[in-house]
């Protein structure tokens, strides 16, 4: 019934013999109707009846079984609409809440920033030097990633273009400074090119290896792999920390979900596999700790020739 998406009534089940009924006759079903629920052209269930009193339905009371099933279908279908309309709106909130911090942090950035640059001057030695520059860099990157946040709010969507993969991993395995006492071992493939915004990918990259270093135990490496797999660019962040539960599997990619106990705003991986996704790509991750330590999470991208 389920597979042909159509009603079936049996009667006089009792004196059948198929393997059909063998579930519904150990019950001491003697007459039985099943009919499809159907929301959006899919099965979402089914919905029975049976007797043990009678071998048979008159024709009013499959009528009023059918209207049955249709005030059924219809219920399910508005719970479905209310569960999606209530998404939308969670998402649209989550927006808004976005957009505001990312105007609110503007403001100190390009303080931040002019700060920077007039303390040029004031720097005497090349270690100071150095570390100026880096802050610099830093603190542009983080107004790209609020112009950005504010631009996707606005509905002002950058466009993708061709990015030299191998060269992005490269550059960010030597800028980013991971906990203390996390180590980052890094292994890249030449000559990868992609399609994707490059500020939203170095972005995606760096909050996986965040993350990995945040669990990681100290004296324990985070893996970065970057390599081709088939037609795909495949990056690939490990680290051998405690894994992620079989609860939090279901839940790791929903906006707000945590599994760090203070420090964590929920949002990084929700927006990055948002933004793998824009680029054509997906996010995934392996982890069973029964069986290893641990947690890995597989970017891809389709390649570029």
């Amino acid at each position: 019934m389920a597979q042909n998406c159509t009603g079936m009534v049996v009667t006089s089940v009792q004196q059948r013999m198929d393997a059909m009924t063998s579930l519904i006759r150990s019950f001491g079903i003697r007459c039985y109707t099943c009919n499809p629920l159907i929301v959006r052209g899919a099965v979402v269930g089914t919905f029975s009846f049976g007797s043990s009193q009678r071998d048979n339905f008159n024709e009013a009371e499959l009528e009023l079984l059918k209207l049955v099933v249709q005030q059924v279908t219809i219920a399910t279908e508005r719970r479905i609409q209310n569960d999606h309309i209530r998404e939308l709106e969670r998402l649209a909130a989550i927006g808004r809440f976005s957009a505001t911090l990312a105007h609110e942090i503007n403001n100190p950035l390009e303080s931040l920033s002019t700060i920077l640059y007039l303390l040029r001057d004031q720097v005497i030695s090349e270690d100071a030097t150095e570390l100026l520059q880096q802050a610099e860099e830093q603190v542009q990157r983080l107004a790209e990633t609020s112009h950005r946040t504010l631009d996707l709010f606005r509905g002002n969507k950058q466009t993708p273009g061709k990015v030299h993969l191998s060269q992005l991993a490269r550059d960010l395995a030597a800028d980013i400074r991971l906990p203390h006492h996390a180590r980052l071992d890094s292994r890249i493939q030449d000559g990868l090119y992609v399609t994707a915004t490059p500020g939203e990918l170095r972005q995606v990259l760096f909050n996986l290896l965040i993350n990995a270093a945040q669990f990681s135990p100290a004296g324990k490496p985070v893996v970065l792999d970057v390599r081709r797999a088939g037609n795909k660019a495949e990056v690939r962040i490990k680290d051998e920390g405690p894994g992620i539960t079989a609860e939090a599997r279901a839940q790791l990619f929903q906006p707000f979900y945590t599994t760090r106990s203070e420090g964590g705003t929920g949002v990084g991986l929700w927006v990055s596999r948002e933004m793998i996704e824009r680029a054509g790509g997906t996010l995934t991750f392996e982890s069973n700790p029964a069986e290893r330590p641990g947690a890995e999470f597989i970017a891809t991208l389709p390649l570029l020739n």
